[in-house]
C-alpha cells in the first residue's frame, strides 16, 4: 500500500476540510494517508513515504509565511512525488507556482497542483457571509468538489503542475511580498480584545504561531506579539466575538509608520554625507535599514506596550475598542475545532 503524507496549514478550517476530502478519496483508492499540521516545529518527512501533498490557505496571493518557512526547512526531497493544493476565496495568485519552485529547489518532483475556492474568512477587514447562509453552503459544496477533483487526478497520476501565476500583476506580487514581510505583523498589532472578553484563553491556546499571550498588570488580557500570520483564527474562534480590529490603533500605527519612513531618509542622508564614491550608496542603504529597524522596534515594542497598558484603563479601552468588526459575522468551517487537537 502506497503512503501519502499530507502537510497542511489551516487558519479557520477551510484547508483542513479540503484535506479531509482529499484524504478520504485517496483512502478509498487504496492509499494510506497520514496528516500533519504545519507548525513552527521541525518538518516531518519520512523516507518510506511514497508521496507528499502540501496544502495551505492563501494569504494575500501567497502561501503563509509559516508555510514558506516550513518548506525551506524540509530535508532534500530526492525526487519524491509531490502535490501542491491551495485554498482561497478569490484566486491563489502566485502562491501555487512559488510553492512549486520552493519544493523543486528542495528536490521534490511536483507532478500535480490544484486548488479550491472556499468561503471568505477575513473578518478582520471584511464581513463574511454567515456560516449557515445558503451562499456559504454553496461555496463549501463547490470547494469540496474541487478538492475531490484534485484527489481523483492524484490517484490517476495525472501530470498537472501549475504553469503560470493565476494573478501575476506587479501589484499582487508587491502585496504578497509586503504582506509576508511586514503587513501580517502590522495587522496583528491592530487586534484588540474588547470589554466582552471573558479571559478564557482560547485564542492563546489555538494560535498556530503562539503570538498571543495573556498579559497586563491591571488584568490579564490577550496581547499580540510581532509574528502574527494574520490567519484570522483568533478573531473567528472567540466565543464572545470579543476580538476586534481597533481602528484607532490601525490608523495610529499606519500614520506613525509613514512618519518614521519619512524620518529615515534625512537621517540616512546625514549619516552618509561624509562618504563618497561607491561607498555612499551602500552606506545610505545600510543607514536607512538600521534606522528603520530602530524606529520599528520603538513603535512595535516600546510604544505598543505603552498603548497596551492604556487599553487596561476603562476610559482608554473604550476609545481603542472603536471598530467596524463588532457588527461583522465570524466564520469557522463547520466542525473545525482546533482547541481539541494540535492544529
Amino acid at each position: 500500500m502506497e503512503t501519502v503524507f499530507i502537510h497542511y496549514f489551516s487558519g479557520t478550517g477551510n484547508t483542513k476540510r479540503a484535506v479531509d476530502v482529499i484524504a478520504q478519496d485517496l483512502q478509498k483508492n487504496g492509499f494510506e494517508v497520514r496528516q500533519f499540521a504545519i507548525t513552527d516545529a521541525k518538518p516531518t518527512i519520512e523516507e518510506n513515504a511514497d508521496f507528499n501533498i502540501f496544502a495551505f490557505s492563501t494569504l494575500s496571493w501567497s502561501a503563509p509565511a509559516l508555510v514558506k518557512k516550513y518548506l525551506r526547512r524540509l530535508p532534500k526531497g530526492k525526487g519524491m512525488k509531490t502535490g501542491v493544493f491551495a485554498v482561497y476565496a478569490g484566486d491563489p495568485g502566485q502562491g501555487i507556482l512559488k510553492t512549486e519552485r520552493l519544493l523543486a529547489k528542495k528536490g521534490f518532483n511536483v507532478f500535480l497542483s490544484g486548488g479550491a475556492v472556499y468561503p471568505n474568512n477575513w473578518s478582520q477587514m471584511t464581513n463574511p457571509n454567515p456560516p449557515t447562509s445558503p451562499e456559504v453552503k454553496e461555496i463549501l459544496a463547490r470547494g469540496d468538489k474541487m478538492a475531490m477533483d484534485f484527489a481523483e487526478s492524484f490517484c490517476k497520476g495525472q501530470q498537472q503542475p501549475e504553469k503560470k501565476e493565476q494573478s501575476g500583476s506587479l501589484i499582487t506580487r508587491f502585496a504578497a511580498l509586503f504582506f509576508g514581510l511586514f503587513g501580517r505583523r502590522f495587522l496583528g498589532k491592530a487586534y484588540i480584545a474588547d470589554s466582552a472578553c471573558s479571559h478564557c484563553g482560547l485564542c492563546v491556546k489555538t494560535c498556530p504561531v503562539h503570538t498571543i499571550k495573556m498579559a497586563g498588570v491591571i488584568q490579564k488580557k490577550p496581547h499580540w506579539k510581532f509574528n502574527c500570520e494574520d490567519c484570522a483564527r483568533c478573531i473567528n474562534i472567540c466565543p464572545q466575538k470579543a476580538i476586534q480590529t481597533s481602528m484607532p490603533k490601525l490608523i495610529f500605527n499606519f500614520l506613525l509608520l509613514f512618519a518614521e519612513i519619512g524620518v529615515c531618509f534625512p537621517v540616512a542622508g546625514r549619516i552618509t554625507s561624509i562618504l563618497s564614491g561607491p561607498w555612499k550608496l551602500a552606506g545610505w542603504i545600510g543607514s536607512f535599514g538600521i534606522t528603520l529597524l530602530i524606529v520599528l522596534w520603538l513603535q512595535f515594542v516600546v510604544i505598543d506596550r505603552f498603548i497596551f497598558g492604556l487599553e487596561q484603563i476603562p476610559v482608554f479601552q473604550k476609545f481603542f475598542e472603536k471598530s467596524l468588526t463588532k457588527g461583522y459575522n465570524r466564520y469557522m468551517a463547520p466542525g473545525f475545532k482546533p482547541e481539541k487537537s494540535d492544529l
